[in-house]
């Protein structure tokens, strides 16, 4: 069969063309299947950071015996007609008790210059947290109002910082929504809840740092 060089040289040239065939659906395809693995390896990653966060502002929220715990961030969202740029920040995560209402939805890109008591709470508060209960902010305090819309009775917020503890980017806060729940909490209880938020925070900041790298 193969006597024939003619024969053999069809061969040879047949081989060659699905030789080459192959190499280009393997050059073609390799790419794809690296691009693919790394894509699933960046979905399992986002997911994993996200459910972690979810879960640590669970066990918050249960060791608070709060209504709500959630995580928000500062970011920019368009700009002033003199450029400069408007910052804004969203819930991001968030865990309720169960029959309280859901707020990421209506908590999005928040214009930071509508609560300016909330800034400077969290500028004050780097080196202490306290909590406020809502009928006992004065009525011109804009995180007053906005509490009170979401049923809040009291609350307690902590900053996200940066690794250096510069640049604010974001924020946790832990909310009760029943003045049965608030009178139990005495000074021992208010210094466990603090430390137990510290640490949630602490916790979540490392994720949200890693997640970015």
């Amino acid at each position: 069969m193969f006597g024939n060089p003619q024969q053999l040289g069809a061969w040879f040239e047949i081989g060659l063309i699905v030789g080459a065939f192959i190499s280009g659906a393997l050059i073609a395809w390799f790419p794809k299947l690296q691009k693919k693995k790394k894509h699933n390896k960046i979905g399992i990653r986002f997911e994993t950071l996200h459910t972690r966060i979810h879960e640590e502002l669970t066990q918050l929220r249960v060791k608070c015996d709060c209504a709500r715990t959630w995580c928000a961030s500062f970011h920019n969202g368009e700009s002033f007609f003199d450029g400069t740029p408007i910052r804004k920040w969203s819930i991001t995560h968030e865990s309720v008790h169960l029959g309280v209402r859901n707020s990421v939805e209506e908590t999005q890109s928040i214009m930071a210059s509508r609560f300016p008591e909330l800034i400077q709470v969290l500028q004050e508060q780097q080196g202490q947290t306290k909590l406020y209960e809502t009928a006992q902010l004065s009525d011109t305090n804009s995180l007053k109002a906005y509490m009170q819309s979401r049923n809040v009775t009291g609350f307690m917020l902590t900053p996200i910082m940066d690794t250096k503890g510069i640049t604010l980017f974001g924020f946790i806060c832990c909310e009760w929504s029943s003045l049965t729940h608030l009178d139990k909490i005495d000074a021992e209880r208010e210094w466990q809840i603090i430390e137990s938020l510290k640490e949630s925070r602490n916790v979540i900041q490392g994720l949200q740092i890693n997640g970015k790298e």
